[in-house]
């Protein structure tokens, strides 16, 4: 069987993509990402498949028969350039080239995996796990997503060849509901992960498009009724209720200038979603119900509290403390523990507590305050201390009431006061300190499934 043949890439985009991939800068970023994020991801392919995909991520050249395994939205976020005239080369010739998946179909362009790509533009990302597409500015990958979804919402979108204006384009079909909770589910997801501190999701540079496709809701997006947790109407109920009910708080101490910007943030989305209230009656009745603690959401959105404290230290004390706390050598992510439990007010074993022991050899005036907290119906936890690529600065005491405990709120607080009292004398910087609720859309009658 021949060898498929492959179109030329028209000027000026391959006098672009020459010029890119022969710097040296952004070879070391591609490298860097390469090595932090996708030789895991790739770890399970054939080792021929895996060099040939980081080959064509570092050089643009196909390798159609190792392509197989690779998503088309993964193909297109690898490729070394991220543009209108990129992204309408690759939908016209991938198609070509002969790929076929692992049961031998042929690669198509399906409107799924287009607005998988455009949305995994638009998301927040940690800056410990980058995405291939990282490296593009905020506004390289804006004017994409615009060339993609258009200005304004529209459940029948044609995108435009951008190289071949005689070409007829790519038919995406969008359902409302489907890109609501994608885009109110990634600004949820983003300050329920301020500890991260990952750079703000895009869509909140394009809210009229939200508004946009949220005009264009079906009416029982609006209603009480919670459908399995599969279906994009749970989830989407799920990120809006949330979303309108509270951001970040603290009932213990002030929130940091960094915490209260989430909020901000969120404000900002309400701001332009709250008016809608006004034509749409039962989106209004929701917000009231919510605004005036009505049992129904309140049984649902306020079930679940999660109180964290983050800080930073130096890179001496991080090993120091990876040393102390880890006694398993940690090589990848995948091989590190998310979490150390410090305290549990449940735990009446005879396991040491290893926080109590650094601060006695290291911090002894403190010492003799930590175990005030294990009256506490709280559980005391260590995030993230073994991940490499943390760089040694990043770290989170993430605790929550103890659900089965019927936890009293004033215990956590007290918690919380306590934790600030010890690490503040510690050798830290940027202490601070939020809690947040996270829906619980059970249906009690009909045993609806949570969603993780």
């Amino acid at each position: 069987m021949p060898a498929p043949s492959f179109t030329p890439l028209p000027e000026p985009l391959a006098s672009e993509l020459a010029q890119t991939i022969i710097n040296p800068q952004w070879q070391a970023e591609r490298q860097r990402l390469w090595d932090i994020h996708l030789e895991s991801y790739f770890a399970d392919f054939k080792r021929s498949a895996a060099k040939a995909i980081k080959h064509y991520y570092f050089t643009g050249e196909f390798a159609p028969k190792h392509f197989g395994e690779v998503s088309l939205d993964m193909l297109l976020a690898l490729y070394p350039i991220i543009s209108p005239q990129s992204i309408s080369y690759l939908l016209t010739v991938l198609p070509t080239l002969g790929i076929k998946d692992l049961v031998k179909r042929p690669l198509e362009i399906r409107s799924d995996d287009v607005l998988r790509f455009a949305r995994s533009l638009m998301r927040s990302y940690s800056p410990f796990a980058p995405k291939p597409h990282q490296s593009q500015s905020i506004e390289q990958r804006l004017a994409v997503v615009d060339w993609l979804l258009g200005d304004e919402f529209a459940p029948q979108r044609c995108v435009e060849n951008v190289l071949d204006p005689k070409h007829p384009g790519w038919q995406l079909s969008i359902k409302p509901l489907n890109m609501c909770r994608d885009i109110l589910g990634s600004i949820v997801s983003w300050m329920h992960s301020a500890e991260f501190n990952p750079c703000p999701p895009l869509w909140l540079k394009r809210l009229d498009y939200l508004v946009s496709a949220f005009k264009l809701l079906p009416l029982e997006a609006h209603s009480r009724n919670i459908p399995h947790r599969r279906q994009a109407e749970h989830q989407f109920k799920r990120y809006l209720w949330s979303l309108i009910d509270a951001g970040l708080f603290s009932d213990a101490v002030t929130l940091s200038p960094r915490l209260q910007d989430y909020n901000q943030a969120r404000e900002q989305v309400l701001a332009c979603l709250l008016p809608l209230a006004k034509h749409i009656p039962a989106f209004k009745q929701v917000c009231l119900d919510i605004e005036h603690r009505d049992s129904f959401f309140v049984d649902r959105l306020r079930s679940y509290q999660a109180q964290k404290i983050h800080f930073k230290i130096s890179p001496e004390l991080f090993k120091q403390w990876q040393q102390h706390f880890v006694h398993e050598p940690i090589d990848s992510e995948e091989e590190a523990p998310r979490w150390w439990s410090l305290t549990h007010s449940d735990k009446k074993d005879n396991q040491p507590d290893l926080m109590l022991a650094w601060l006695e050899q290291h911090a002894p005036e403190q010492a003799r305050l930590w175990p005030q907290l294990w009256p506490f119906s709280v559980n005391v936890s260590l995030i993230n201390l073994a991940a490499p690529y943390h760089e040694g600065l990043h770290f989170e005491i993430r605790y929550s009431i103890d659900s089965y405990k019927a936890g009293d709120q004033s215990q956590a607080d007290k918690a919380v006061q306590l934790i600030y009292q010890i690490f503040s004398q510690l050798p830290i910087c940027e202490l601070e300190s939020w809690q947040y609720y996270d829906a619980d859309l059970e249906d009690r009658d009909d045993d609806v499934i949570i969603i993780d």
